[in-house]
């Protein structure tokens, strides 16, 4: 089973969703999306060696994500 868990960087209005836990040095392939693409948000999506999908990166997280997921993240810093 999955276990989706948000954790928020306030300092830097980051957010990260896990979508499997990630090993130290876990992360292979990061692949940004272009801001102009989806409305002026900054996209990292990271992908494990065999190419599983791991994270997605949102930043500014408080204009892009819902309010209850960013109430519900677990908070950095």
């Amino acid at each position: 089973m999955t276990m989706i868990k948000v954790t928020l960087d306030p300092s830097v209005d980051a957010a990260t969703i896990r979508l499997r836990p990630i090993e130290p040095g876990g992360v292979k392939h990061t692949y940004p999306i272009p801001p102009n693409d989806i409305g002026g948000a900054m996209v990292n999506v990271k992908f494990d060696k065999e190419w599983r999908l791991i994270s997605i990166e949102v930043i500014p997280a408080s204009l892009h994500l819902p309010q209850a997921i960013l109430d519900s993240a677990d908070r950095l810093g």
